[in-house]
């Protein structure tokens, strides 16, 4: 995240693919599943605005 790569020490399983690095427009979350076992193509949703984000982000 902004150059830094993210320490992840609650990953157990490796996973089958990486996304290059993007970024993100101001105001915009970057999302993707946290299942990193299902492939690829089957749980990234890119941009999403904040507006349309309901839930909240557990630590």
């Amino acid at each position: 995240m902004d150059g830094v790569a993210v320490t992840e020490p609650y990953v157990l399983l490796p996973c089958d693919w990486n996304l290059e690095s993007r970024v993100v427009d101001p105001g915009h979350f970057y999302v993707i599943g946290d299942n990193r076992s299902v492939a690829l193509d089957q749980h990234v949703f890119g941009q999403v605005s904040r507006g349309r984000i309901t839930g909240k982000i557990i630590p």
